[in-house]
């Protein structure tokens, strides 16, 4: 009997093939796309479920989870110390999971036929492959409280208050009696958040009837929205900049800042920046005789009613009508191109063609040519016609915005509260930034121990970094803006989330999630291999190990990047030159 006889030409036993002929093609896809291929979302996955355990050790902090005897029985002697250490696994896992999808999406690659080499089916297409990830992390995630936060307890009451007939510009939190759980630093705080975003959690509330725990986990309807919305919108961005989809949707929207803060935590945030992203998508389009920028421009505003930081993203917006306008003159200018009276077709020769990068320093004008005809040629974009550009569409966001606000009823009363979050002292630059002050201020004999004293020394720190940061917003718009205007709304994103409040690890969400489009540089690159598993596991070490000092929770966290990024770079350099040899 010759060695090897049982086995077929693939090495698998004779008798496998007969088992396999009786298998079900769905299990066979399950286990060649899934188990064998996507080993990075099978290890987020484990950790998503690590995370859904902490959550279940969490709700026994919950004072009407009373009512749920089997919450007791099953953190009965397990203590928060195995929900702390269950959600540091989880959120490690999920960010090595992430990591281990990174061959998988990388720019340049095909799009069908370099994920697997299952013999029951074609080869996994990368975009198969995002949403079958996608839902091993966010199903699981779908029915627990916030991760990591308290804000949809939050939404709720405030929700709730007008549907006692309160205004939740002028009630504080935990002062009025709801059924939600409120109390902590923010108790007494009125709603920061814009007159639609209020509606909506109202909306919410009210289908919800009021429930303690549905009403707050129906708040995830928000950020599985701006999820949706984000995927709809990154993924015709890159198409039409030229960068690789699968890369823009791998870091955009699988980070684990995304799904544990975005999705897990239900931030606004989550869809204040899909809508962004979709008012991005839409510039490059055209609505009849309306341009695409005025329906960016609309849905900016309504994106601001969630939270005006969206109003940043009417800046590249500018740009892109800019771009749209150039297209049209390049291609009413050739020969045969369009006269006077007639448009010319965007997307032509004038669209950039490198990702990331914006319509160039130049537009064009009107130009009567030899034979009669009135034709456009390019010329030079001053400064004042950029500058005039960017203030209309702005403008026109940030009125859309107000009539919004007005019109569901609430007005801008949330302006009131909107400094609140910023002059809460919490982990971050500007607490960093004022310990050295506070040493100073020891050493020179000033008594540090005194509670005004260190609010004093921080709200100086504060006024740095807002200082600080308006210069470098003024530095980004007139170095970039008409080279690489998503540089500018990413970086500027990023400054804003660090400069202008107390850092939170969800207002770096507009950051992450916009910047596959900025095609990151140098400094891009380091500062996502550090920040993205720094501010993932931040948010673990600070809430949940409470003994700790800032300065060590900073540490472990910090450590925690510098280990992910021991074997390179989150976003290696290859990739650069893969893309723009992808896209030439």
């Amino acid at each position: 009997m010759e060695p090897f006889a049982d086995l077929d030409e693939d090495g698998s036993p004779a008798w496998w093939a007969r088992v396999e002929a009786r298998i079900p093609r769905w299990i066979l896809w399950l286990w060649d796309r899934a188990l064998l291929i996507t080993w990075g979302g099978w290890v987020g996955f484990v950790g998503i479920w690590f995370v859904v355990f902490a959550q279940v050790f969490g709700l026994s902090r919950m004072d009407n989870a009373e009512d749920w005897p089997w919450v007791e029985d099953m953190v009965d002697g397990w203590g928060e110390m195995m929900g702390a250490a269950s959600m540091t696994l989880g959120v490690l896992l999920l960010i090595a999971g992430w990591i281990l999808l990174r061959p998988h999406f990388q720019p340049g690659g095909s799009a069908e036929g370099d994920i697997g080499t299952g013999s029951h089916l074609p080869p996994l297409s990368q975009r198969r492959l995002f949403w079958i990830v996608s839902a091993l992390w966010l199903v699981p995630l779908l029915p627990l409280l916030g991760t990591l936060s308290a804000d949809a307890q939050f939404y709720a009451e405030f929700g709730w208050m007008p549907l006692q007939g309160m205004n939740p510009y002028e009630e504080g939190l935990g002062e009025v009696g709801s059924p939600f759980q409120t109390d902590g630093i923010w108790e007494g705080m009125s709603a920061p958040y814009p007159a639609l975003a209020v509606r909506v959690m109202e909306l919410i509330v009210l289908v919800t009837g009021s429930h303690w725990y549905w009403s707050v986990v129906a708040m995830r309807l928000i950020a599985v929205a701006g999820y949706l919305a984000l995927v709809w919108g990154l993924d015709r961005l890159a198409t039409q900049i030229g960068i690789t989809r699968g890369y823009a949707l791998w870091l955009g929207v699988l980070n684990p800042i995304v799904i544990i803060h975005g999705v897990g935590g239900m931030h606004v945030d989550m869809l204040m920046v899909g809508l962004v992203a979709v008012a991005l998508a839409l510039g490059y389009k055209s609505f009849g005789r309306v341009p695409g920028w005025v329906a960016g421009a609309l849905v900016i505003g309504v994106a601001a009613g969630f939270k005006p930081h969206a109003l940043l993203g009417a800046v590249p917006l500018a740009m892109i009508a800019l771009q749209q306008q150039q297209a049209e003159a390049t291609a009413g200018s050739t020969p045969g191109g369009v006269g006077a009276g007639q448009t010319g077709s965007a997307g032509g020769s004038g669209a950039p063609r490198r990702g990331g990068r914006g319509p160039g320093r130049t537009t064009t004008d009107r130009l009567t040519v030899a034979d009669g005809t009135t034709r456009r040629a390019p010329v030079i974009l001053s400064w004042p016609r950029t500058i005039l550009c960017c203030a209309v569409v702005v403008i026109v966001s940030a009125v859309a915005f107000v009539v919004l606000s007005y019109a569901v009823g609430l007005g801008l009363g949330w302006v009131r509260a909107a400094s609140i979050p910023g002059a809460v002292v919490s982990p971050g630059l500007q607490t960093l930034f004022s310990i050295p002050l506070l040493i100073g201020a020891g050493a020179l004999g000033v008594d540090v121990t005194d509670e005004d004293t260190v609010y004093f020394l921080y709200n100086i720190s504060r006024l740095t970094f807002i200082v600080l940061s308006l210069g470098g917003f003024l530095y980004l718009f007139f170095r970039y803006i008409r080279t690489r205007p998503y540089l500018f709304l990413a970086a500027g994103a990023l400054i804003a989330a660090y400069g202008l409040s107390s850092a939170r690890e969800w207002y770096t969400l507009f950051w992450i999630c916009l910047l596959p489009l900025a095609r990151p540089g140098v400094v891009m690159r380091w500062g996502t291999a550090l920040l993205v598993p720094f501010i993932a596991m931040t948010a673990v070490v600070t809430d949940l190990y409470t003994e700790w000092s800032v300065i060590m929770a900073v540490m472990v966290a910090a450590g925690v990047a510098i280990a992910v990024n021991a074997h390179g770079f989150i976003i290696p350099k290859a990739w650069e030159a893969t893309e723009e040899r992808a896209t030439a």
